[in-house]
């Protein structure tokens, strides 16, 4: 190739041509052709190496566009992403449920420990007050027995009547011997 645009830059025997327009007519023209025709050769092939080398260009481009595209999700990516959206939404709607019923339990635990907490003061207060008046009761049986020791009445016999008479009256039942009211 480059030996054809060398020739064609600088012709070598251009007198040879001169003789042969001169004394065959024909010859010369076929070799006006040739000429012509190598020309147009040389101009083509420059051509073909551009438009080589823009192809080899396109098609290095389009590999790497290709690359680029293996790299993109396609529809199958497309479509999990969308189910992960989707499972994603559904737990965080069970989770915000979840979480206001842990709040709901929490409140619910609270009251709870409140109404234990009151409920055994009062337990304390009723144990306390029941002591103290199982006290005031044991104590007036033991004066009672003490009195009744002193004014006993062997010809009365109804010493019930007296226990009973002398007894206070604070709504308990005497009779019964665990000191719960009536």
């Amino acid at each position: 190739m480059r030996a054809l645009a060398e020739a064609l830059r600088k012709p070598l025997n251009i007198h040879r041509w001169r003789r042969i327009k001169d004394t065959n007519a024909e010859a010369y023209a076929t070799l006006k052709k040739i000429r012509a025709l190598q020309r147009a050769l040389v101009q083509k092939s420059t051509e073909v190496q551009d438009k080589d080398k823009a192809i080899e260009e396109k098609e290095k481009l389009y590999v790497s566009l290709r690359k680029v595209l293996a790299r993109q999700p396609g529809s199958e990516a497309h479509e999990q992403l969308r189910l992960y959206a989707a499972t994603l939404a559904e737990k965080q709607e069970k989770y915000r449920v979840m979480k206001n019923e842990l709040k709901l339990f929490q409140n619910k635990v609270f009251e709870y420990k409140a109404d234990i907490e009151r409920l055994q003061h009062e337990l304390k207060l009723v144990k306390l007050d029941y002591f103290v008046r199982r006290r005031r009761q044991q104590q007036l049986q033991g004066d009672m027995m003490q009195s009744d020791a002193i004014s006993y009445d062997y010809s009365a016999g109804n010493v019930d009547e007296q226990l009973e008479e002398t007894l206070p009256t604070n709504g308990y039942n005497n009779a019964s011997d665990d000191g719960v009211a009536e």
